[in-house]
């Protein structure tokens, strides 16, 4: 994403070309639980981590 708008063109958008994130959510014992998987290069391990941070706050406020 790039200013609210879906990027596939830009050099960032084409270096993770083909990377994946996967997110799961199960009902275990009457409680939520995400399960989060993902696969790309190492080099990007701290950007990611950072947006997942972000990214479990804006699902939390969602449930």
């Amino acid at each position: 994403m790039h200013e609210g708008k879906e990027d596939y063109e830009s050099e960032e958008a084409r270096q993770v070309k083909g990377s994946r994130e996967s997110y799961v959510l199960t009902e275990e014992n009457g409680k939520t639980r995400l399960d989060i998987s993902s696969e790309m290069g190492e080099e990007y391990y701290e950007q990611m981590s950072q947006a997942w941070d972000r990214a479990l706050q804006k699902l939390k406020q969602l449930a």
